[in-house]
């Protein structure tokens, strides 16, 4: 099972990584990843299903070539954690020969859109939020836009999530006062985005 070919992700591009308080490490996945991304995933969907866009019956029916092309065809983000939190609440996915996958993200380019490159999918699990994994893990997808020739990332937030708002608020993204429109199930999103300094990324 999950058997994938060696990762067409350049390895100066995998060994970028990050680390923050805990004892994360953050780093855009590989093919090999799919099944730590589909856990984390999967894990998303239940934990919070109304803070994303995506419909749960499509993600949780994919097969396992499914979640490889979806690796290979679109930059992905993980962050790791070595050792299993004090006090955790939940149950994490399994752990990988880099440690327990506890976050997740992922850049979608939208060419027509001004800016293109939009974060998408993240997700930290409750048992190390507010840890700054999630802090970590924004940054290390802003230097890799950076790297992509870009200087500016947007993100939808569906309206309603404080929690999300506030921590790109505090990392320095601002509302367009652009909306999505409203969701099938009549959510709404509100766009925000943030001009990317190279100096401080």
């Amino acid at each position: 099972m999950w058997g994938v070919e060696r990762s067409s992700v350049a390895a100066d591009d995998v060994l970028l990584v990050t680390t923050c308080a805990l004892g994360a490490t953050v780093r855009r996945a590989t093919p090999e990843d799919a099944p730590a991304v589909r856990s984390l995933r999967c894990c998303a969907l239940r934990d919070s299903p109304e803070a994303f866009y995506f419909d749960p019956r499509v993600e949780f029916g994919r097969n396992e070539q499914d979640w490889v092309d979806l690796v290979e065809n679109l930059p992905w983000f993980i962050a790791f954690i070595d050792d299993t939190p004090a006090g955790m609440s939940g149950e994490l996915p399994a752990r990988t020969p880099d440690g327990i996958p506890v976050g997740i993200a992922c850049v979608v380019d939208y060419p027509q859109e001004s800016p293109s490159s939009h974060l998408e999918g993240m997700w930290v699990h409750p048992a190390v939020r507010r840890r700054g994994v999630g802090r970590q893990l924004l940054g290390r997808v802003e230097e890799w836009v950076l790297t992509q020739g870009k200087d500016r990332l947007g993100l939808w937030v569906v309206v309603g999530n404080e929690v999300a708002e506030g921590l790109y608020l505090k990392q320095g993204y601002r509302g367009t006062c652009r909306g999505l429109g409203a969701l099938p199930d009549g959510r709404k999103e509100e766009e925000f985005q943030r001009l990317l300094d190279r100096h401080n990324s």
